[in-house]
């Protein structure tokens, strides 16, 4: 076996897992690290969510109306969605133009656009092409200093290729958006 092949096997490691036998491979990547194997390991948290809820709700005694409704109650609670705040049209106030010329791009975010920023409490409203698209400026400036601000990420998301259009649509709608648009220019280039 070669070095590679024994380097990229699958190794197992115990990981413990509350009430359940049930115990994953780990494989190791060309790099050393341990990694999931690409398996559906959503199936498995449901299983393990759904065991550990039930038990929960045996163990207190809780059964019929009463335990539909703390299940109701709690999956009302965890899939929450915020009021989504009214994104502006145009930018309200321009990088390029600010008063304080000292003010870190982050800041001018944060305060230009309070509420619709990302933070670690609640998502963002807005996203890296809503930037792009109403404040070149202020993109760029984030842009060089995204490695330095702390949780950029979540300050900012990206919009993983979506365009401004894009954003306001359902996943299921752009991924039949972008089909359609790449059935048509097959069709196209075949002509």
């Amino acid at each position: 076996m070669s070095a590679n092949a024994e380097k990229n096997r699958d190794i197992p490691i115990p990981i413990s897992q509350h009430g359940s036998n049930w115990r994953p491979r780990l494989n190791v990547d060309k790099k050393g690290k341990y990694c999931y194997p690409k398996w559906d390991l959503r199936d498995r948290l449901v299983a393990g969510l759904r065991c550990e809820i039930t038990d929960r709700l045996d163990a207190g005694g809780i059964h019929g109306e009463e335990r539909r409704n703390i299940i109701t109650e709690l999956f009302k609670s965890l899939t929450f969605d915020s009021p989504q705040a009214e994104l502006p049209d145009n930018a309200p106030e321009l990088y390029a133009e600010r008063s304080d010329k000292s003010e870190k791009p982050e800041d001018f975010l944060v305060r230009v656009y309070a509420g619709l920023t990302g933070s670690v409490e609640r998502p963002a409203s807005i996203y890296r092409s809503h930037v792009k698209a109403w404040d070149i400026r202020l993109y760029q400036a984030l842009y060089k200093r995204r490695k330095t601000i702390e949780n950029f990420d979540i300050l900012l998301p990206p919009s993983q290729g979506k365009s401004v259009a894009d954003l306001g649509v359902t996943d299921a709608e752009y991924v039949n958006r972008v089909r359609e648009g790449n059935a048509e220019r097959q069709r196209q280039s075949r002509l």
